[in-house]
């Protein structure tokens, strides 16, 4: 008798840690399920389509935050053609993963950074007239017109010219010029999105081994927009 009561609670033993072990190990469920915070609400409803096919719906509402993890068990029965029903049980656990702002571009140009290129040249009096108020610097160097300003002067002072008296002139061209080859992308963006990430994991745990997953999936929810909704069926 104390063999048998032995042999059985080792039995139970090594029942209990393989249940565990297929619950932990291949679906990586957390070791711990948060409590739910704030109200839990709950409703069900009851759907008939045109054929008169009726279905039940559960919907559940609670709060969860950053990196918890809520469970739920969901019991049901089904029935086989023989008419043996096996009652099932589900874990669900809802992870709340990250959070996240998307910022998407609204507008994009690139561009460089400017330098300046400038030539003049100097007009004494009493000689041949090169520059004037009408003088083209631009032109005379070729110099592209859409980036090239003309400038003038005619109050430079006499230094270095034969005739004393009298005031110089001065031409130049101020030339924008690209100054490197490096290239910069400017962008303007919109407001971001909000996105939550949420894990769903779905294992039937029974009524007996293997435990096997029924879903896992990954949802990004715009917190922006509204709900997302999934439908898991039975």
């Amino acid at each position: 008798m104390v063999l048998q009561s032995f042999l059985l609670t080792h039995l139970l033993t090594l029942f209990l840690t393989l249940l565990q072990t297929h619950l932990t190990t291949p679906f990586n469920l957390p070791t711990l399920c948060s409590q739910p915070t704030g109200s839990l609400t709950g409703d069900l409803e009851l759907e008939e389509n045109r054929e008169g096919e009726r279905s039940t719906k559960t919907v559940i509402s609670s709060n969860i935050a950053l990196d918890e993890t809520l469970c739920y068990r969901r019991t049901y029965a089904t029935t086989n053609i023989l008419g043996f029903t096996r009652n099932h049980t589900e874990l669900y656990t809802i992870t709340y993963d990250s959070l996240k702002h998307v910022y998407n571009f609204k507008n994009t140009y690139e561009f460089a950074i400017p330098g300046t290129e400038i030539t003049c040249w100097c007009d004494c009096p009493g000689g041949s007239n090169h520059c004037d108020s009408h003088t083209d610097s631009c032109g005379k160097y070729d110099k592209n017109e859409d980036t090239c300003v003309n400038w003038y002067d005619d109050g430079q002072t006499l230094e270095g010219c034969f005739m004393p008296t009298g005031s110089g002139q001065s031409c130049c061209n101020l030339d924008i010029v690209r100054f490197s080859t490096d290239s910069y992308r400017a962008v303007e963006i919109a407001s971001p999105i909000t996105v939550a990430q949420i894990r769903l994991n779905v294992i039937d745990t029974g009524p007996v081994p293997p435990v096997h997953r029924v879903k896992d999936r990954v949802y990004n929810i715009d917190l922006d927009a509204g709900s997302t909704s999934d439908e898991l069926g039975v």
